[in-house]
């Protein structure tokens, strides 16, 4: 198999692993591979830490190996950025304002687990002195090579790693805006669907949590939902979708009025959608039937004036 293969099924792998295992999803390119995979799970799947500039965070994961063979297994340590509005990451070698990687070391650098079998890894993240306040992203990926031996063998490696999201103390720049709120109605459906968008133009990831009120056109309140959850970390825009199951018909306007908080300050954020339901087909359904009414009345209009005259003259 030659190298641009190979490089294909390591990334391919790692970003199915990531994806089944992360709130963090990371964006994947499909491809097809028929051979035997071993696999690794990780918990941890996620760290949301904090630290002081100068401090030294020290803390463990756990990998097991869950199939019935022996696997090699090799660490490394990469920088993750946003990749779109449904909260995928992608993992890169390159530096930059959020880059934690640098600072972050791992023990054992590698390990053997024979079949079932878990080891915990443990790691320390080094934060310098001279650190400025903000957010900071870094993964530490877990490799696995296994296969015959022999020129002629293949080996299909697996990555599965682990997101580490830093928060460093200080005066960071927390600033979110709500780019967009949509509702996604149909009359015929018995749900709601609310779309969201949220931007962070801050420098550290925020978390916004709140829900989502829906009133009626007389201004009742019918329902409320819970929104939140999820980070946006910063530079992007992150996709919020809430879904209102309801029962019974709709009909008239409803208005979902989105109140959120996020960071230290419990910072506010709201937006507000409407839509009009008319439910044509009961509608329809209610004309069919009157426009037929209506006919049996005109054909039948000669007997009902002789009735009323009988009715009238008999009083």
């Amino acid at each position: 198999m030659n190298q641009r293969i190979k490089k294909h099924l390591l990334f391919t792998t790692l970003a199915v692993c990531l994806l089944a295992v992360v709130g963090l999803p990371l964006k994947s390119i499909a491809a097809t591979d028929n051979t035997d995979k071993t696999s690794l799970a990780v918990s941890p799947p996620t760290f949301d830490l904090s630290a002081n500039p100068g401090d030294t965070l020290h803390d463990s994961i756990k990998v097991q190996n869950i199939t019935d063979k022996t696997v090699d297994i090799n660490t490394s340590i990469k920088n993750f950025v946003a990749v779109g509005t449904e909260g995928e990451v992608g993992l890169t070698d390159q530096n930059g304002q959020y880059s934690l990687a640098k600072w972050i070391h791992v023990t054992p650098s590698s390990a053997v687990l024979q079949a079932k079998e878990s080891k915990v890894f443990n790691f320390t993240v080094d934060v310098p002195k001279n650190a400025e306040p903000g957010g900071k992203f870094g993964s530490i990926v877990f490799s696995t090579t296994h296969g015959a031996s022999g020129a002629s063998a293949v080996g299909v490696s697996q990555q599965i790693g682990t997101l580490l999201l830093l928060r460093i103390a200080g005066d960071a720049k927390e600033q979110a805006s709500i780019s967009s709120m949509l509702a996604d109605h149909t009359s015929q459906n018995d749900t709601v669907t609310y779309k969201t968008l949220i931007s962070n133009e801050g420098n550290v990831q925020v978390k916004p949590i709140g829900s989502i009120t829906i009133t009626n056109m007389f201004g009742k309140k019918v329902a409320t939902i819970p929104f939140g959850g999820k980070y946006v970390i910063p530079g992007a825009k992150r996709e919020f979708i809430n879904q209102w199951q309801h029962s019974g018909m709709l009909i008239g306007k409803y208005t979902a009025t989105l109140t959120l908080l996020y960071g230290t300050k419990n910072m506010t954020l709201t937006s507000s959608v409407s839509f009009i339901s008319i439910p044509w087909k009961m509608l329809g359904i209610i004309l069919f039937i009157a426009v037929i009414i209506g006919l049996m009345l005109w054909k039948a209009r000669n007997r009902l004036k002789r009735a009323f005259r009988i009715l009238f003259e008999k009083e």
